[in-house]
């Protein structure tokens, strides 16, 4: 009883600490908050004409605001405490690296949620209008927020310095804004298009805000629902077998070592969803092998 009082105080504690490393972060605040409204502009500019306004536009606002803060706030905030060894620091207290990593997701969370209801009550206040179903809206704000928690993960896992989690994240983030019907209608997709959205987050993101927005709610969207908790569940399962919390300055490249290797393997073979595609671009990257210790050349002895 005391050893749980006292996880679930360190928890607390690590959670609260993370909330204000994030709000002292002003690359977390700009991924967080400055997207959002910045896309918040974008779209009253482009769709000022719809009565009322960014109704008919919500489930694309809000997936474009939650990929912002989870594709890259996420793993920019992982990566780069990776590389300052404050993850390594975090395996000398007595709380459990799950622990720690769920408080990481949590604090996250938070923040892209909090980011989708500024932009929520902004819309609202601009167009005077109110979702038909406010509840669900919040409950499918949570499933989209987590299956892109998952992806922001595996992005971390991925990517060795904070330039590659840039560019990574570009490599989810643009496919998903045109070919899963985020900025681009899946009407205006051609044929074979559409069989490659189905394993996109982003299809069925949109689908499910969209529907608690102005549609018929949660009951309308089961399936998109389950779609979102499987990728988001796959990709957290594997991107915490793949994760390392080390920086490759402090050790030998990842994954060299044979317990990085099993849970590589752990990670990889674990997951079995429409989402396994996060895991061949993860298995894709070559093992660096031990680089073979030379011997030094010892010069022979001239007596003079």
């Amino acid at each position: 009883m005391t050893a749980l009082t006292a996880t679930s105080r360190g928890f607390l504690e690590h959670l609260r600490i993370a909330l204000r490393l994030t709000a002292r972060n002003r690359m977390a605040l700009v991924y967080g908050y400055g997207f959002p409204l910045f896309f918040l502009l974008s779209f009253l500019v482009l769709y000022r004409l719809d009565d009322p306004p960014l109704i008919r536009h919500m489930g694309e606002l809000l997936t474009i605001g939650a990929l912002g803060g989870a594709c890259f706030g996420l793993p920019t905030s992982l990566v780069g405490d990776r590389e300052r060894g404050v993850l390594r620091r975090f395996r000398l207290t007595p709380m459990p690296a799950g622990a720690l990593l769920t408080g990481t997701l949590i604090a996250r969370y938070l923040v892209v949620l909090s980011a989708a209801l500024c932009q929520l009550g902004l819309s609202m206040a601009i167009g005077r209008w109110l979702p038909a179903h406010p509840i669900g809206l919040l409950v499918a704000c949570s499933f989209v927020i987590f299956a892109l928690l998952g992806l922001g993960l595996v992005l971390a896992a991925m990517a060795d310095t904070v330039p590659a989690v840039q560019a990574l994240g570009q490599c989810i983030f643009l496919p998903m804004l045109i070919l899963g019907g985020v900025a681009v209608k899946l009407e205006a997709l051609p044929a074979w298009v559409l069989p490659l959205s189905a394993f996109i987050p982003g299809r069925y993101a949109v689908e499910a805000i969209q529907a608690c927005t102005n549609g018929d709610g949660l009951t309308a969207t089961r399936f998109q629902l389950v779609a979102l908790l499987t990728i988001g569940a796959a990709a957290c399962v594997a991107g915490v077998g793949c994760f390392d919390g080390t920086a490759a300055s402090d050790s030998r490249p990842f994954p060299t070592s044979r317990g990085s290797r099993l849970r590589l393997r752990r990670g990889s073979s674990s997951v079995r969803s429409p989402f396994d595609a996060a895991n061949c671009c993860r298995n894709a990257r070559e093992l660096p092998r031990r680089s073979e210790r030379r011997q030094p050349r010892l010069r022979p002895l001239h007596h003079r």
